[in-house]
């Protein structure tokens, strides 16, 4: 009995240390993350480099916490078993960083360049993280609140740094919105803005000014903020000075916080010229502002 087990089991393991890698999908045993086979008619990889800063900054425009979480995400559509070689221009940020199996970590510790087989289609190539308060953000942002006897005061203003933006001609600055909570005794607000829209929202006491895209000029919004009145008395109800912090929205295109940057992307191993397209985004995660 113990020898007609022992047939069946023998056969099936000789079988399985038989099969490779390719012989259930990957391209080799070695590339296993790549289907066999990939045609394409028209062969291109793109890189995408996108950051996301999250920060608290004082009421003068500091950071004082915070930091940069960035993603290296690849679209490959290449024929074939293409070698890839990504050099970057900064590559000391990628210090606390986690990379795809596909790359060739003696490589990228020996030249800190990222060499690879890609997966085919859309991967991340790397992760990381950059804890560094000493970054600037590419926008001067002021806002201040005050409560005076029989009315507040909202002041609020915005515009892009020009020695970045000179600096980095491809950069846009987008879809910047500002939110201010305010407190429970703010019945209602006239506000103004210098471009974009402003509102307040009454049942959540919230101020949205949004912007859109930053200008070159300074971008200013304002108004005057109605107290809330006792029902006892009829007397105003003053907030106290309560700290309070903006919250900042937006979307940075062209541009990487931590000033990574691709030199070049080669493409070996292969007998047809790809197209090749790199791309940087900067997106805010929780990004506040303590009001003055």
């Amino acid at each position: 009995e113990a020898a007609g087990q022992a047939g069946p089991l023998g056969a099936l393991t000789s079988a399985l240390s038989g099969m490779s890698h390719s012989s259930i999908g990957g391209a080799s045993a070695e590339v296993w993350w790549r289907r066999q086979n990939v045609v394409y008619g028209s062969n291109e990889v793109y890189v995408d480099i996108v950051e996301t800063i999250s920060c608290i900054c004082n009421s003068t425009g500091n950071m004082i916490s915070g930091g940069v979480s960035g993603e290296i995400l690849i679209n490959s559509k290449l024929s074939g078993v293409p070698e890839v070689l990504l050099t970057l221009r900064n590559p000391a940020v990628l210090q606390n960083v986690s990379f795809h199996p596909c790359v060739r970590l003696p490589r990228f510790q020996r030249d800190k360049a990222l060499s690879f087989i890609p997966p085919d289609g859309e991967f991340p190539l790397a992760s990381y993280w950059i804890p560094d308060t000493t970054m600037n953000l590419p926008f001067h942002f002021t806002v201040s609140v005050n409560y005076h006897s029989d009315h507040g005061k909202l002041q609020i203003a915005a515009s892009p740094k020009l020695a970045v933006t000179m600096q980095n001609k491809q950069m846009l600055i987008d879809k910047f919105v500002v939110s201010i909570r305010l407190p429970s005794s703010i019945a209602s607000a006239s506000l103004a803005s210098e471009g974009g829209s402003i509102r307040f929202h009454e049942d959540s006491k919230v101020v949205v000014w949004n912007l859109g895209k930053l200008a070159s000029q300074e971008s200013k919004a304002e108004g005057t903020l109605n107290y809330a009145t006792d029902p006892k008395d009829g007397s105003a109800q003053i907030p106290s000075e309560e700290k309070a912090t903006a919250q900042l929205a937006f979307v940075i295109k062209g541009w990487a916080l931590s000033g990574i940057r691709l030199d070049a992307c080669d493409v070996s191993s292969i007998n047809y010229t790809p197209y090749k397209a790199s791309r940087y985004t900067t997106t805010a995660g929780k990004v506040e502002y303590r009001i003055a």
